[in-house]
């Protein structure tokens, strides 16, 4: 017997065919294997396989998979408005504000940050899986900035004494602001028991999860998920719409102070750098994943304020 290695768009998934799904129980009747003798490891080297496995289109193969496959759709629409003052008078700042949607039916290269998002429910049909990107941010708000003090010498206001200028002159502050809507969510099944050979299940959506009062120990309404019943993909989406991970809200900032030591090329520099400056909670995602004992539940956040402090000579 000759095993031939199958080529193309079929290769994807060695899943199978959603009318055999009809079988039911019948697909994991064992059945005599074809195969024995010719294939010597793996779940396919006994005298028996499940009737379904021999469905498939591939079936002297267990499991066919290409990451990425070049077929996808995406769709982005985005509206921005910024304003930018260029430095003057001791100060600097960009101001920007995206509203969007980003629509795609498949992953990228950033899958990987929400795996759950790169599971095709079914490979016959990937209609199901159009949905909202799993980095995509309907709202974000950025503002970086930088202030020079008008204070010191040749600024607005002059210390009355060089020592008093050493200490209170020449301060300059900066930072970033970020405020940015949570990515959405994408709930899958600990339990796959579609038994399609290849494909993927998540759970049927029974009313709409989110909740207006959110806590860590319940992020959204946990019994609006059921388990699909055997034999079937279930209903719910690829990602959330309305249901997302929480938001960033926060600031990074530093102040700094320059000191002139003599010559021109030599100075010495204080820094100090605070992130997280008003030390907001920052809030992992969520556990997203149907029948965890952790389902719904926060179990981590981002790290607290942070600062550190620089000295440097130049020379």
């Amino acid at each position: 017997m000759e095993l031939k290695v199958p080529f193309g768009a079929g290769f994807r998934r060695n899943q199978l065919r959603p009318e055999n799904l009809r079988l039911g129980a019948a697909l994991l009747e064992a059945v005599p294997n074809p195969f024995f003798g010719v294939i010597t490891t793996g779940p396919l080297s006994g005298r028996t396989v499940p009737r379904g496995q021999l469905l498939r289109p591939y079936p002297h193969f267990d499991a066919v998979n290409a990451a990425q496959p070049p077929a996808g759709m995406s769709s982005y629409n985005a509206f921005v408005i910024s304003a930018n003052r260029r430095f003057s008078n001791g100060l600097q700042f960009l101001v920007s504000f995206t509203a969007a949607k980003y629509i795609t039916n498949t992953e990228g290269h950033e899958g990987w940050t929400n795996g759950t998002a790169q599971n095709v429910l079914n490979y016959y049909d990937t209609s199901l899986e159009k949905s909202l990107m799993i980095n995509d941010i309907p709202r974000s708000f950025v503002a970086s900035y930088i202030y020079e003090l008008p204070v010191g010498k040749g600024k607005r206001f002059k210390p009355s004494s060089s020592v008093v200028d050493a200490i209170v002159g020449g301060w300059q502050v900066a930072g970033v602001s970020t405020f940015k809507s949570g990515f959405p969510l994408a709930i899958t099944t600990a339990t796959n028991n579609t038994n399609s050979f290849g494909g993927n299940q998540r759970p049927n959506i029974l009313r709409d999860p989110f909740l207006s009062e959110r806590t860590i120990d319940r992020w959204f309404d946990t019994g609006a998920f059921a388990q699909p019943a055997p034999f079937t993909f279930g209903n719910g989406p690829r990602t959330m719409p309305y249901v997302r991970a929480h938001g960033i809200n926060n600031f990074d900032a530093t102040v700094q102070k320059y000191w002139s030591l003599g010559a021109e090329d030599r100075k010495l520099q204080f820094r100090a750098e605070f992130y997280n400056f008003f030390n907001r909670t920052g809030f992992y995602a969520p556990n997203i994943q149907f029948g965890n004992p952790n389902f719904g539940r926060i179990l981590g956040a981002l790290p607290a304020r942070s600062i550190q402090l620089g000295l440097k000579f130049y020379w």
